[in-house]
């Protein structure tokens, strides 16, 4: 019996100290963003859109965002950084070298992808809000 309690101890003990080791990354527990864009996104804009981001941490300091191709995965289409605002703000004009969603080539679908850093690089939380023309 004592046997049984010293190995159910043992085996607690190291799966407790495998779980601490597993959430060390710096997405894993990261916050769902929610993202929206200004409602007028000219078709192809050459500035990027206002976005709007709810349920930012605290901690955070600063936005990245990328702007997606879906049909192209590996293509950036603009990227940019923001600093943190009240009011979860990231002004219009915010990602460099951005080509807008563009009806006119044809249908398409694209993502904004945000993620909330903090200080250190940490991310905090990430969210998205997709186009599709």
């Amino acid at each position: 019996m004592i046997r049984h309690k010293l190995l159910a101890t043992a085996i607690l003990s190291a799966t407790v100290a495998l779980g601490a080791c597993s959430t060390s990354g710096a997405t894993r527990n990261a916050a769902k963003l929610d993202v929206t864009a200004a409602p007028s996104m000219a078709d192809c804009a050459a500035t990027s859109p206002e976005l709007q981001v709810y349920n930012t941490p605290s901690r955070a300091v600063k936005y990245v965002v990328v702007l997606r191709d879906l049909n192209q995965p590996d293509s950036e289409r603009g990227r940019g950084e923001a600093a943190v605002t009240p009011a979860g703000l990231i002004p219009a004009g915010t990602l460099k070298d951005f080509q807008g969603p563009c009806a006119s080539q044809g249908s398409g679908s694209y993502r904004y992808d945000v993620q909330a850093v903090a200080t250190g690089g940490e991310v905090l939380g990430t969210g998205s809000y997709n186009v599709t023309l």
